[in-house]
């Protein structure tokens, strides 16, 4: 065992308490909007800073690492459909947060969205997953590209929302997949066959 799962396993609880302890009305309510990228494995403060941002009529959004990409969910409680993050997850109301394992939700939410997903990200989730059940830390190895497309995509929907522009909300999600960009022909006024990557051939 890392350094890294020793510290997660001892303060496991002690992470979670914290953090849940410094959500409340009072620090949220001068907030135009609430951006959230709390780690799935917070179960209590994650669905803790929804609820709080719900009941304050606050737009959030919540951003995590995808592989080589994002994905992005967004809420507003002015919406006349006001779909929760409780709603999404499929999280009850009356569920003892601290007794429950983010597990029973997390998996089911993934294999929701998994079509959507590009098949690589699912095996190593599925990997993951299946570690994470014997309580292990999350063994999910994460890249640059992907934490990179958290922050553009994140930051993008965040100046849209607050701008007041049109932005989609659950149950659609926002999904950037930096592995599966589409290239643009652009004209040079003559016929020209489409350029490709040499690389691998050179190599």
């Amino acid at each position: 065992m890392s350094k890294r799962d020793n510290y997660f396993e001892r303060n496991r609880g002690y992470i979670s308490d914290e953090l849940q302890a410094t959500i409340s009305k009072r620090r949220l309510l001068p907030c135009d909007l609430i951006l959230d990228t709390i780690d799935y494995l917070s179960l209590p403060a994650i669905v803790t800073l929804h609820d709080t941002a719900n009941a304050l009529k606050k737009p959030a959004l919540s951003a995590l690492s995808a592989g080589w990409g994002a994905l992005v969910l967004a809420f507003d409680p002015r919406s006349p459909e006001n779909l929760t993050f409780r709603d999404l997850i499929q999280i009850p109301r009356d569920l003892e947060l601290q007794k429950s394992s983010y597990m029973d939700y997390l998996v089911p939410f993934v294999e929701r969205i998994a079509p959507l997903l590009d098949p690589e990200i699912i095996r190593e989730m599925q990997r993951a997953l299946s570690l994470m059940k014997d309580g292990n830390p999350c063994p999910a190895s994460q890249v640059a590209a992907g934490a990179s497309a958290v922050a553009a995509l994140a930051n993008t929907l965040v100046v849209q929302m607050v701008a007041g522009e049109y932005v989609s909300l659950v149950p659609n999600i926002y999904l950037l997949n930096l592995k599966d960009l589409t290239p643009h022909s652009v004209s040079v006024g003559r016929k020209q066959e489409p350029l490709r990557s040499h690389l691998r051939e050179a190599s």
